[in-house]
């Protein structure tokens, strides 16, 4: 670890010590910090092995959340390390103070070594949306940033009940904010359906499994497949009739926050033309949904530099 009060001369202290024996073989983009009185150490290892519904991906993104940070001796008392998204494309996390103190973070949304189609066009991965982080009850919590609502145009919503399936269609075009909250009474299985094809129902399913205590992002069916040497789903527990999600979709990808930010999945699909549609969809008993959504204009990027 290096110390330095200006940014230009800096001072080597010592080892950097989060008491952790045979974590991968690497570790990319170290990133500390103390965020609402809590140390944290956000980085990537590499040579994970796979662990139940963990460390599905080539390579992972997580911090250890600390409980006391010695400056003296550099060591880092933490609770363990937590995956900070569990989604199938997220790598390489960086943060920032904003002006008025918010830490935010930006990421890699592709990952080192997976082909994708967009290769062929000379284009590699992009950039996540900034979020807003924050602790709460031991683990770190994600939220967009605020500002992402200046990008918001025309403006849809729906509340209603339903039974089995219903199509909503091509609501907000390809670039979108959505929000929805779903809410059933038997022990079923329930979502949606993120570009979908209205004849083949095919799409990017998220769905929550009350009989299985899963919730899971399934995009085997949503376009040209890739990485699928790493599976085509993710998924943790979860047991709610209820769920919350915000969603931000921009043609090929979707950062999906469950539940105001407690779990985050972050995905690249690469869909057919015809799958551009939102389905709702239960597959007992009823299930009532709100929704609420903006199409999102383009972002207008101006420097400051004169």
């Amino acid at each position: 670890m290096y110390q330095s009060e200006n940014l230009t001369d800096w001072v080597l202290l010592g080892e950097f010590n989060p008491q952790v024996q045979d974590f991968g073989f690497m570790w990319e983009c170290p990133d500390f910090f103390e965020l609402d009185g809590s140390p944290c150490f956000l980085f990537s290892p590499q040579g994970i092995e796979p662990t139940g519904d963990f460390y599905q991906n080539i390579y992972q993104t997580g911090y250890f959340l600390g409980t006391k940070f010695n400056y003296e001796t550099l060591r880092l008392e933490h609770n363990g390390f937590h995956e900070l998204d569990l989604g199938f494309d997220f790598y390489a996390a960086q943060t920032t103070i904003a002006p008025d103190g918010r830490r935010i973070l930006i990421a890699w949304m592709g990952l080192p070594e997976i082909k994708y189609p967009s290769d062929q066009d000379g284009w590699a991965h992009c950039l996540t949306i900034p979020r807003e982080l924050s602790v709460l009850e031991g683990q770190l919590i994600q939220r967009p940033i605020t500002e992402l609502t200046a990008l918001r145009g025309a403006h849809v919503k729906h509340q209603d009940s339903q039974y089995g399936r219903v199509h909503l269609g091509n609501l907000l075009g390809t670039s979108y904010e959505v929000k929805i909250k779903l809410r059933v009474e038997e022990k079923t299985k329930f979502g949606l359906c993120l570009f979908e094809d209205p004849i083949t129902n095919k799409g990017l399913y998220l769905e929550v499994d009350l009989n299985k205590g899963k919730f899971k992002v399934e995009r085997k069916d949503c376009g040209i497949p890739f990485a699928t040497e790493y599976g085509t789903s993710r998924q943790m527990k979860y047991n709610k009739k209820e769920i919350s999600l915000y969603i931000f979709v921009d043609t090929t990808s979707a950062e999906i926050f469950v539940n105001d930010g407690l779990a985050v999945f972050t995905t690249r699909v690469f869909p057919e033309k015809q799958q551009s549609g939102i389905g709702l969809f239960v597959e007992k008993g009823l299930m009532e949904y709100e929704l609420e959504g903006w199409k999102l204009n383009k972002m207008d990027i101006k420097s400051t530099e004169k």
